[in-house]
């Protein structure tokens, strides 16, 4: 009889959507839920809304290698839920990574997205700062992946004199291995 996976370890794989077990699959934020010690959900409790709805967007837009970087996350998100300050400052981040990333005009965007950018966020709304950042990514490559994973630590631990983290330039959004 084998062990089933667990949480603890890393034998569980992160996949892209929500999922409605472990035994189906786990996205980075039902694998924090579950790390969390709280009923099994794409929405835990622990998690800084911001941080959550950040992870939810990109957890489905990457591949499947560099999903399993996201694993890391799952812990560390625990016990983000903070005041109200903190969850303004890391909207302004998210606002502040996106305008620098698609600084460079159309050319910076993913060309599978061809909706015109959205109106001005307002600091206090995570969910349209998410869609700024992912209107405003690329194809998600190596460089890229390692500027929102930069800006993910941002997130987690947020100060506000080190100014936003930066986004990939235009020489870093280029086809890239791993």
């Amino acid at each position: 009889m084998s062990a089933q996976p667990t949480h603890q370890e890393r034998p569980i794989r992160l996949s892209r959507g929500r999922h409605t077990s472990p035994e189906v699959g786990v996205c980075v934020m039902e694998l924090a839920s579950m790390r969390a010690g709280e009923r099994f959900s794409d929405h835990p409790r622990a998690v800084s809304p911001t941080i959550g709805c950040f992870l939810r967007c990109y957890n489905d837009l990457i591949d499947d290698d560099r999903r399993q970087d996201l694993w890391q996350y799952a812990g560390r998100i625990i016990a983000t839920a903070d005041q109200p300050e903190l969850e303004r400052l890391r909207v302004q981040r998210l606002i502040a990574w996106a305008d620098q990333a698609s600084a460079g005009g159309p050319a910076n965007r993913c060309p599978h997205r061809r909706q015109p950018r959205r109106a001005n966020p307002r600091p206090d709304d995570p969910e349209s700062a998410v869609q700024r950042v992912v209107d405003s990514l690329w194809r998600p490559l190596d460089q890229t992946h390692s500027s929102v994973l930069a800006l993910l630590d941002e997130l987690i631990d947020p100060q506000p004199s080190n100014g936003p983290p930066a986004a990939p330039s235009d020489s870093q959004l280029t086809i890239g291995t791993r």
